[in-house]
């Protein structure tokens, strides 16, 4: 027997069930459709579209749900050109940057060659449009933006343009200084061919650059559909069904795979232990998440008390995604998304698994790169939600991912057709992503291991320590976590005497150490930036060597209040 085998005849017979009424045909018909709308811009006919199709499923299978509408803000490419002397280039927009004045700006083109901004100075770049490769970034951007750029141009790859957002925020901005971090500039994405004919431009030469962008406060909808279980407590599933072009792989695949999901859990409701709500996410990058935060600030509290985990379905049924990348997850939830995805496929090369891991790219240097990143509707650690998610990443021999990333060329762009959509990747990802919801919603025992926190935790402690070796604070975390790490394993050991408080116990562990590994400051705060790091309060510690004087006790003292915060959740959990 094979190992994919024993591992799926290990399934429980109600998971397994299940998924013998998997309808790959259906789904890939939902995919189908919705990429036939076009681009899914949030508030747009378009999206209006995509929830009519996505209730209709809903009320069609008896599947109660309610949508949601408020504001929020949300910002997008109106219309982008770009003329060189040699004539004009496609372009990509990208949302949550500035407009052009009126008429466009007329300016030089400065090279930076492997991105490397730092390596230019405000004379070459004052008032010219900086040259990049690859993929719009805030960060690249916004540096290009201190030095005096008019504008920044990337070249992509390929025959693509990407549209993208950049913004440092996480939602709807809560005040004005919020709003003014977002970039002063225009940002566009170019074919590369684009990108090697600038090159041969002589330097007296000039482009003109067009941009309107669109950002501004717009009602958007968010439907939710729910399942109940016979206890109260549910798992929340969510996937955004808002995209850029037609996004036949991002996203209309994971929106056809979570109405999917909900279609065999509601034929099959009275095996359910436990509730599951699925949350079709409008305005994800067209407003940074705006659907997901919202939904976890107006249910904050519910989420608190009764939310099991969360799970998140983005960059599925992608053609060449033989990879099942686990990512996103919670330390706790990892031995379980592992036996899962081992249900239905071969474990990863030692080379494809270093490749995923690189093209994740997080930050730290000791905790798995599989964590939860700032990313993919990630709103629900501050809760203390448990989170995991699985991927169809291309493989690392594949010519068809972009560089250092798993995603394939043609994500958010034009070329995201309805062909990119594999229906036999399409059906293996929506048997793992079922096996996943159903093996949670429908045990007693929840699979969470709490010992999977507590690594991370001594993990990503252990670097900063290292980077700041003389603070006496950083020693004792690291004592502290490391004693309960030795707490939950020896109590795992013992037998459970009360299955109920058992999982009681597993929750509330979540609530205490989920906020502190991925919330920098507050709970109920997303914080600003895209860095993927654990333990984000003791971010100053990696550059505490560096500074000094004043610099150096400011820093001091954030880490001294970072670090009292994360112990006071550890004690915690540990007296659980």
């Amino acid at each position: 027997m094979s190992s994919v085998a024993a591992a799926y005849a290990k399934l429980p017979d109600v998971v397994r069930d299940m998924l013998d009424d998997v309808d790959t045909d259906g789904t890939f018909k939902v995919v189908e459709a919705l990429t036939a709308l076009g681009e899914k811009l949030s508030g747009s006919r378009a999206e209006h579209d995509a929830l009519g199709l996505i209730t209709a499923k809903l009320r069609q299978w008896g599947v109660d749900f309610k949508v949601h509408r408020f504001e929020a803000l949300i910002s997008h490419p109106v219309s982008t050109e770009l003329v060189a002397p040699f004539g004009m280039i496609d372009t990509g927009g990208s949302g949550f940057t500035a407009s052009t004045p009126e008429g466009g700006l007329e300016a030089g083109i400065v090279v930076c060659p492997g991105n490397a901004i730092d390596r230019l100075d405000a004379d070459q770049v004052q008032g010219r449009i900086v040259l990049a490769e690859g993929v719009p970034n805030f960060g690249f951007a916004f540096a290009a933006q201190k030095l005096g750029a008019a504008a920044v141009l990337f070249a992509s790859t390929g025959v693509q343009c990407h549209k993208t957002e950049l913004s440092p925020l996480w939602g709807s901005p809560t005040s004005r200084e919020q709003l003014d971090q977002l970039l002063a500039i225009p940002v566009v994405s170019i074919p590369s061919g684009g990108g090697r004919k600038l090159l041969e431009m002589q330097p007296d030469e000039t482009v003109r650059l067009t941009c309107e962008v669109d950002t501004s406060w717009r009602e958007i909808a968010l439907p939710v559909a729910e399942i109940k279980g016979r206890d109260s407590r549910f798992l929340l599933a969510g996937a955004h069904y808002c995209t850029w072009y037609g996004g036949a792989t991002d996203n209309a695949s994971g929106a056809a795979i979570l109405l999917e999901m909900a279609r065999v859990l509601s034929k099959h409701r009275g095996k359910l232990e436990y509730g599951i709500r699925f949350a079709w996410w409008p305005g994800h990058e067209q407003g940074e998440y705006a659907g997901s935060s919202w939904y976890a600030d107006h249910h904050w509290m519910e989420l608190h008390e009764l939310g099991l985990g969360y799970h998140n379905l983005d960059i599925v049924g992608v053609r060449g995604g033989v990879l099942k990348a686990t990512r996103n997850q919670t330390g706790d939830m990892a031995d379980y998304t592992r036996d899962v995805v081992a249900a239905f496929t071969e474990p990863m090369s030692e080379k494809d698994a270093a490749f995923v891991a690189k093209a994740l790219r997080r930050e730290d240097k000791y905790v798995p790169a599989d964590r939860v990143a700032r990313n993919s509707d990630q709103s629900f650690c501050g809760i203390g939600l448990s989170s995991y998610q699985v991927s169809s990443f291309q493989a690392a021999d594949s010519p068809d991912h972009l560089t250092n990333s798993g995603i394939a060329w043609w994500w958010q762009s034009a070329y995201d057709t309805v062909d990119r959509c594999d229906p036999i990747e399409l059906e293996q990802d929506i048997r793992i992503n079922l096996a996943l919801s159903a093996g949670l919603v429908t045990s007693y025992a929840l699979p969470m291991n709490p010992a999977g926190l507590a690594r991370d935790l001594c993990a990503s402690i252990r670097e900063y320590q290292e980077a700041a070796p003389d603070l006496p604070m950083l020693t004792e975390l690291g004592e502290r976590a490391s004693e309960l790490l030795q707490k939950i394993e020896t109590a795992q050991s013992l037998p459970a005497s009360d299955a109920r408080q058992r999982n009681d116990t597993l929750l509330r562990i979540s609530r205490h150490l989920t906020p502190v590994l991925y919330h920098p400051d507050s709970r109920f705060q997303y914080g600003i930036g895209r860095r993927n790091r654990t333990l984000p309060g003791l971010m100053p510690a990696l550059s505490l060597s560096s500074a000094s004087g004043e610099d150096a006790r400011f820093m001091r003292l954030h880490i001294i209040r970072a670090a009292n915060r994360i112990a006071l959740a550890i004690a915690r959990a540990g007296r659980l």
